[in-house]
């Protein structure tokens, strides 16, 4: 059956908390969506994040615990009152953009205290969701513990040499001088993974199905290339060997690929792809289903070398063989894609395709609805580095011309819910609106501004964002469509 979701983070949901969490806005947000007859919530990676983006990690299986909701602990007796009192006064006029700087210092203050008040109630749960993770987050957490508390925040390449190589005697001490911090780091993901769960149920339970994503590499300085340095491509001074490149704009360069790390191929082989295999273990537990991004980069890659780009071959499909056979239930697509690329004819998966995209040149022609196939998903725009208005204004003139031809003009007064009507019509099996669209937001929406960085991953929904006429337009568009 054809469908039809949106694309929005859960930091960009509203909220007096200062940012979007795991609470009350999200499970109205779910509410939402099935008033909307819409059947998907994509959202981007929910991992602990760097430098606030949703797309560089310390670790691939952590959960981002600035999303989880205050108030839910008081409520489950887990906080005080009058500590979420407290928290709530700081963040009285932060409800249009997130200020990250805040939020970093006095959110992990307030779940200290939670940990402190609540942490002996919970040890024996706690103790069964360590043992159950245990293949990532020992590492996690004593990386964590270490960077934070005894390294200064520097990245792990600048740590002693007897713990940068992971010496076990070194390990075994660490680990008995960081045990609380260690016991702080576990109990903050247990509470994150137990309210995302609890959201998941509620949007199952509504037939929400939720979206997440899969990049295919990892951050150099993360747990993940320092709990397995075999498997990336490092040199002798622990650095990546490779400086990885990308078609696409400069801006995927810089804030998507920067600081990232490429495997080494022969002993992820050896391995049988073991912690790719875990990852997407891991992602088909989380999700109902996954994008699996940067797509092309598994058949080959670029790297940039004297200035020169290079080609290398990538993992290729040996992955996705293995996957199938040991993950059958693993429902995903891909994004990112090249749609020449042989790899497409391997195995009969779907692809995304980014509407906005067709109207660039004829070789993105193929993106556009007329040329739609049945399983293809669909993206309306970008939601990450543009949105629709924005994308509309910096058309030239003959492109532009072509865009209100083709599109029609049904909906005059709004150019964006022409653009999400043409793809309501179209044969493709799902498609994604990033909420910027459906509310008609130009820059104010964009995720990712190049030159405003200290507005980067901010932009927040206002509250109640939603009126009447959004929840009647999404409506018609189902039942006349049929999706």
């Amino acid at each position: 059956m054809r469908s039809a979701g949106v694309v929005l983070p859960i930091f960009s949901l509203p909220g007096n908390e200062g940012i979007g969490t795991l609470g009350e806005d999200a499970y109205n947000f779910i509410d939402f969506l099935f008033d909307s007859k819409l059947q998907y919530w994509q959202v981007p990676p929910v991992c602990h994040s760097k430098n606030n983006s949703p797309y560089s990690s310390y670790c691939v299986f952590s959960g981002n615990y600035n999303l989880i909701d205050i108030k839910k602990l008081v409520f489950d007796g887990l906080l005080d009152k009058k500590s979420y009192k407290k928290y709530l006064k700081l963040f009285k006029y932060e409800s249009v953009k997130i200020n990250y700087k805040k939020i970093n210092i006095f959110k992990l203050e307030i779940l200290k205290t939670c940990f402190n008040q609540s942490f002996d109630k919970l040890k024996n749960k706690i103790e069964k969701f360590r043992k159950s993770n245990s293949y990532w987050i020992e590492n996690y957490a004593l990386y964590i513990a270490l960077k934070k508390y005894v390294f200064e925040d520097k990245p792990w390449q600048q740590w002693d040499e007897y713990i940068k190589t992971k010496n076990k005697t070194s390990i075994d001490i660490y680990k008995e001088q960081l045990k609380d911090k260690i016991d702080f780091i576990i109990f903050l993901q247990y509470l994150f993974y137990s309210q995302w769960f609890e959201l998941k149920n509620y949007a199952n339970s509504k037939n929400i199905k939720l979206i997440g994503e899969m990049p295919l590499y990892c951050d150099l300085d993360s747990c993940d290339v320092w709990a397995h340095q075999n498997l990336f491509k490092l040199n002798k001074n622990f650095e990546s060997e490779e400086k990885l490149y990308h078609d696409q704009e400069k801006i995927y360069n810089k804030y998507c690929l920067k600081n990232k790390i490429t495997y080494n191929i022969n002993n992820l082989k050896k391995s049988h792809y073991r912690f790719l295999i875990q990852e997407i273990a891991f992602l088909n537990n989380i999700y109902d289903e996954v994008s699996i991004n940067n797509f092309d980069q598994y058949d080959k890659y670029k790297i940039i070398d004297n200035n020169k780009y290079l080609e290398k071959p990538g993992i290729k499909d040996e992955l996705f063989k293995i996957a199938k056979s040991l993950v059958p239930n693993f429902r995903y697509f891909l994004h990112d894609i090249d749609f020449s690329n042989k790899l497409l004819n391997t195995y009969d998966i779907p692809v995304s395709k980014t509407m906005t995209d067709g109207f660039l040149s004829e070789k993105f022609s193929v993106c556009l609805p007329h040329n739609y196939n049945i399983s293809d998903i669909v993206y309306i725009s970008d939601s990450v580095f543009e949105s629709l208005q924005r994308w509309k204004k910096s058309l030239p003139g003959l492109k532009k011309r072509y865009c209100n031809q083709y599109i029609n003009n049904v909906y005059k007064k709004s150019f964006n819910y022409d653009f999400i009507a043409k793809a309501y019509h179209s044969t493709a099996e799902k498609i994604l609106i990033p909420i910027q669209d459906i509310l008609g937001l130009d820059s104010k929406g964009v995720l990712l501004n190049n030159k405003k960085n200290n507005n980067n991953w901010s932009f927040r929904l206002s509250n109640k964002p939603f009126d009447k006429k959004v929840y009647k337009q999404l409506n018609d568009f189902s039942v006349l469509y049929e999706r």
